[in-house]
C-alpha cells in the first residue's frame, strides 16, 4: 500500500514538473523579468513547503 501511495505521488511530481516547466517556458515567452523571477520564487518556496510537509507526514 504504501509503496503504491509512494510510486502515485512520484508520478505526479513528474508531471508536475513537466507542466510547471511548460508553465515557466510560456511565461519566459511573454511576461516581464520581474515577473517571471517573482514566479520562479513562488514555485521554489512551494516546492520547499511541499518538502517539509511531506518529510513530517512519514515520520
Amino acid at each position: 500500500m504504501l509503496q503504491t501511495n509512494q510510486r502515485i505521488v512520484k508520478d505526479e511530481t513528474e508531471i508536475n514538473t513537466i507542466l510547471g516547466t511548460k508553465l515557466i517556458n510560456l511565461l519566459e515567452a511573454k511576461a516581464e523579468l520581474n515577473e517571471i523571477e517573482k514566479v520562479k520564487l513562488h514555485i521554489s518556496e512551494i516546492d520547499t513547503i511541499t518538502s517539509i510537509l511531506l518529510k513530517l507526514s512519514c515520520r
